[in-house]
């Protein structure tokens, strides 16, 4: 899916979680998959991926949560 080729060479590993095409080398996980293939973002990705796994991802408890453990490592290395 990343290029032009006559040969099979992309291989799906579900029970490892990750793809493999031996033509480019291009390797990943499903998340990795998607941000190459359809060209998002990582946080894209994720919910593009909840929402068709028919879950709501909550991004504002990440960020919350992202905040506040960023606060807690900058106050820790006062």
């Amino acid at each position: 899916p990343f290029h032009d080729e006559k040969t099979p060479s992309f291989n799906v590993n579900p029970a490892n979680g990750y793809y493999m095409c031996f033509g480019c080398g291009e390797s990943g996980n499903v998340i990795s998959f998607i941000t190459k293939h359809d060209h998002m973002s990582f946080p894209e990705a994720v919910e593009h991926l909840a929402l068709a796994a028919a879950m709501r991802p909550d991004i504002g408890y990440y960020a919350t949560a992202l905040r506040g453990a960023r606060a807690a490592l900058t106050a820790s290395n006062r």
